[in-house]
């Protein structure tokens, strides 16, 4: 089944490690495939919208420490318990903070974006496998969709 948005890189960089061996290094990522494997952030304004949004809502808040107000509380979020009461409403307010301060970052590059992120919303979420499915809007009516998947028993 294809994923909405996936990270993986798209280029190496070979360099020889202390042992002598070859490492191949990734320098880079592509973002989005549509549910027909098309590439769908291929510009650079969407893969700004996409990995400015995943920093934010993965970094924890006050983890940061030039910018301690930044992050949202959905690297606990994810750690509950499974079946947590919290669960859903605190996954929710992580994924709106994350998209309140995404915005707000972008908005500060002084409209040198053509396309901002317009909207980003929970569409399921399971306390008891912890799973948890988002959809990105942006400002041109372009959608991914990021899941974090359950890691509860």
């Amino acid at each position: 089944m294809p994923y909405d948005l996936m990270l993986f890189p798209d280029t190496y960089e070979q360099t020889v490690g202390p042992t002598g061996t070859p490492v191949f290094k990734a320098t880079g990522f592509v973002l989005g495939l549509d549910s027909r494997d098309r590439v769908i952030t291929t510009s650079m304004e969407s893969k700004l919208i996409a990995t400015t949004y995943l920093k934010t809502l993965l970094t924890r808040k006050g983890s940061s420490i030039t910018s301690p107000q930044e992050g949202t509380i959905m690297p606990d979020v994810i750690k509950y318990p499974a079946g947590s009461p919290n669960f859903e409403s605190d996954a929710i307010a992580a994924v709106l903070d994350a998209e309140k301060q995404t915005k707000t970052k972008l908005s500060s590059l002084n409209s040198q974006l053509n396309t901002n992120l317009k909207k980003a919303s929970v569409v399921e979420v399971d306390s008891d496998t912890g799973y948890i499915s988002i959809s990105l809007l942006t400002s041109d009516n372009s959608t991914a969709s990021v899941m974090l998947p359950g890691n509860k028993i």
